[in-house]
């Protein structure tokens, strides 16, 4: 617990501050942070016998990547109701979706670039 408050305080210690858009992250912050969050989950919950924590936290550094754009999908085998189970494939189409639509966007900017480039060389 010593270690986490330490690491806590320290982490705290020097603000990142907004200049009119998001505020500046560092990838030492993002190591760092990932470490106390890390921390915090041991701390609070014991491993499996796989060693596998039963709490999973995604950090992004949304100055650099998309926010993450899926719903967590509840585990198929333990739905018990008909319900439950639509519920998951509603699920896993919405993700699905999303998906495509972030990948329709790509695209279109992939090809937005292409056509800008190839237009400016002639």
């Amino acid at each position: 617990m010593d270690e986490l408050i330490a690491k806590l305080r320290d982490f705290l210690s020097e603000r990142s501050v907004s200049s009119g858009g998001w505020a500046p992250v560092g990838e030492k912050d993002m190591v760092n942070f990932r470490e106390i969050v890390g921390m915090i989950v041991s701390l609070k919950y014991a491993k499996d016998p796989d060693g596998d924590l039963p709490v999973q936290v995604i950090l992004v550094d949304r100055t650099k990547f998309e926010g993450v754009g899926a719903f967590p999908i509840r585990y198929s085998s333990r739905a018990t109701t008909e319900e439950e189970m639509f519920d998951i494939l509603r699920t896993l189409s919405l993700n699905a979706s999303m998906a495509v639509a972030r990948l329709e966007i790509h695209v279109k900017i992939m090809n937005f670039d292409r056509v800008s480039k190839r237009d400016a060389t002639g």
